[in-house]
């Protein structure tokens, strides 16, 4: 079971609880009785929004342009994709990375 319910503090601040119950499943354990997990966790939503505002999400690189080091600090290429993004110059659009099946699918 999952639940996010608001919570008011003492001082006027507010909180939302994020619990999460499990219970195991008695295949796991066919000698013992199921048991429990539950966990509550508290956040404050606007320090969250605060905390990924300040988040540096980097530069754009120009894949027409970006050398081979540049283009290697993308996550999720490979030194493989790298050449053949480089090989496949030029692009007009990032969508033909995987239309011209230069880099694999997300999830293959």
């Amino acid at each position: 079971m999952v639940g996010l319910v608001e919570r008011s503090l003492e001082d006027g601040g507010t909180v939302w609880e994020y619990r999460y119950t499990g219970v195991s499943s008695p295949m796991l354990l066919p000698i013992t009785e199921a048991w429990c997990i539950e966990y509550t966790l508290l956040f404050d939503p606007q320090q969250v929004l605060r905390y990924w505002l300040r988040k540096d999400c980097g530069q754009s690189l120009d894949l027409n342009s970006a050398s081979a080091n540049e283009l290697r600090t993308l996550p999720g290429l490979r030194g493989v994709d790298v050449s053949r993004i480089i090989a496949g110059r030029p692009y007009q659009s990032r969508d033909e990375l995987l239309t011209r099946e230069i880099v694999p699918q997300p999830g293959r």
